[in-house]
């Protein structure tokens, strides 16, 4: 259960996603009235993160990628907050994860694509993931072999 408090009017909002589910991540929209979400359960380390989207104040959210993505590590949203950037783990093998880079519209979110990163063997993500404020173009942080780098990646808004 999520309680959001609004300290001006001091009023309350429930939000349930499960009996031990609570959120470990919130970013807000650039306009307000968006909130991504990512939840997950127990104790650290998680298991999962899910990506949610409320919708604020009315009190609306849906999941993103509902069977597609188990762990999401991290969300930034477009200047416009139409679309939201997400990082998913989308493979884990010998202890190693691989991170992808997504964006879906929030308008229709089943409109969920991947954004290629023109870089081949990219695997870990550390951390940064920003768009800039024209919102044609994000920086992203990965993994190259050993050392971490920033990329910085064309985006086409539709």
């Amino acid at each position: 259960m999520l309680q959001l408090i609004d300290t001006t009017n001091n009023k309350s909002h429930f939000i349930d996603f499960g009996q031990n589910k609570w959120v470990w991540l919130a970013r807000w929209s650039s306009d307000g009235r968006k909130l991504a979400l990512l939840v997950t359960e127990g104790m650290p380390p998680v298991d999962y993160s899910h990506l949610y989207i409320l919708e604020w104040p009315e009190n609306k959210f849906y999941q993103i990628g509902t069977d597609k993505f188990n762990f999401v590590t991290e969300m930034a949203w477009a200047p416009n907050s139409s679309h939201l950037l997400f990082l998913p783990v989308i493979d884990y093998q010998d202890g190693v994860e691989t991170i992808g880079l997504y964006i879906t519209d929030v308008v229709n979110p089943s409109e969920t694509a991947p954004i290629p990163i023109p870089v081949e063997g990219l695997i870990g993500y550390k951390g940064s993931l920003s768009w800039a404020p024209d919102g044609k173009k994000i920086l992203v942080e990965y993994l190259n072999k050993s050392e971490y780098s920033l990329y910085q990646v064309d985006v086409l808004l539709q």
